[in-house]
């Protein structure tokens, strides 16, 4: 992983600026665009995910679709991120058992990464609850989620305790559930 990569925490350390240049002949252009995640200051870790302009449906805002990618994508950030390799401890094989998604705003394409805030629920047993909350460029709240994952067996397909370690990991990354509305 090279330093800075979106998949590292960036904890308290700085992220050396680069002024932006015009690409001249052999010149490199550098995008203002800084990407890190980050923890989130209530908990949980806070993932930049742009856009695609493909992403954006007939109504001119991001499809419903797209937005549960880029739930899936931002749990599997923070996941890699959770359990990088100087955790001592790979990352568990986990199938999503149930996911919930609540629509608040239409999220509008922007060249701004939106964010998404994961952060770990429930720890259960076999299974542990993430909760995700999308906000977009502009920071307002579009979406929010929570997911199910649980451990599996990846030869078999059945159902495996989470060990106290993961559990741990999970524990280090708790943070506020989204509050979805019945229906």
């Amino acid at each position: 992983m090279r330093e800075n990569s979106p998949s590292q925490v960036d904890g308290d350390s700085q992220i050396e600026e680069t002024e932006p240049t015009d690409g001249g002949p052999g010149g490199e252009i550098v995008s203002e665009e800084r990407v890190a995640i980050r923890r989130a200051p209530d908990g949980g870790i806070d993932i930049p995910v742009s856009l695609r302009w493909g992403d954006v449906d007939l109504n001119n805002h991001v499809n419903n679709v797209v937005i549960a990618r880029i739930f899936e994508e931002s749990r599997i950030r923070a996941l890699a991120t959770w359990f990088r390799n100087d955790s001592g401890l790979r990352r568990p094989v986990t199938v999503v058992a149930r996911q919930d998604i609540e629509f608040r705003a239409p999220l509008m394409y922007s060249f701004a990464p939106v964010r998404v805030v994961v952060s770990v629920g429930r720890i259960g047993g076999k299974s542990v609850t993430i909760g995700c909350r999308l906000y977009s460029a502009d920071g307002e709240l579009c979406a929010i989620a929570r997911t199910v994952l649980v451990g599996i067996e990846r030869s078999t397909g059945a159902s495996l305790p989470l060990s106290d370690e993961v559990k741990a990991i999970f524990g280090n990354w708790r943070g506020p559930m989204p509050d979805l509305q019945s229906i």
